[in-house]
């Protein structure tokens, strides 16, 4: 079985790839897997905290829609103050929370799927003007997780490269791929 779409890869995780599989450390199965999820993080940024805790089982789907439900309310409380500070027109503003009573569409995602600014933008100005709790606060100040697991999902979360993946993934021992990559001179 040969590694699908190698491109992907930069050069140096390319290359460590072709010697971990040569040596026998890891399955090629793994790079494929890498490389699948390396598309969706370049195509749709990292994944949502929320979807981790879920995919890990250390939440419920009502959890998250609670948590939903109290987010939103915040949410809805903030685009007024975006109107009044200039960042929404009036009229964006109705028609947001017209078509956010319509479609039940998160507010948040009525706004970047419009363009009026982007995700990260948002974000920043909700959390800076927000007294709302994150996703993984409000799970632990409510009992729902410990912070261990909530530690270990956003560890995952940061995941961002074929060392971190393999780490986070297979297990892989750090000092191990750091022994590797100096063998083989890359960074």
């Amino acid at each position: 079985m040969d590694i699908v779409n190698i491109e992907v890869l930069d050069p140096n995780e390319a290359a460590m790839a072709k010697v971990l599989i040569r040596n026998n450390l890891a399955p090629v199965q793994a790079f494929n897997d890498y490389i699948s999820f390396k598309k969706r993080l370049l195509k749709y940024g990292k994944p949502f905290l929320g979807d981790i805790l879920f995919a890990m089982d250390y939440i419920t789907k009502d959890d998250l829609d609670l948590f939903e439900d109290e987010s939103e309310k915040e949410h809805s409380g903030f685009i007024e103050s975006l109107c009044q500070k200039g960042f929404l027109t009036q009229e964006q503003r109705d028609d947001l929370l017209k078509q956010q009573k319509e479609t039940g569409t998160h507010m948040a995602a009525l706004i970047i799927e419009r363009q009026i600014m982007t995700k990260e933008i948002y974000n920043k100005l909700f959390q800076n003007s927000a007294i709302a709790l994150k996703l993984g606060e409000w799970l632990v100040a409510r009992g729902k997780i410990s912070a261990e697991k909530l530690d270990e999902a956003l560890e995952f979360q940061k995941v961002a490269n074929l060392e971190n993946y393999l780490v986070h993934h297979l297990k892989f021992n750090k000092e191990v791929l750091g022994k590797i990559k100096a063998k083989m001179g890359v960074e």
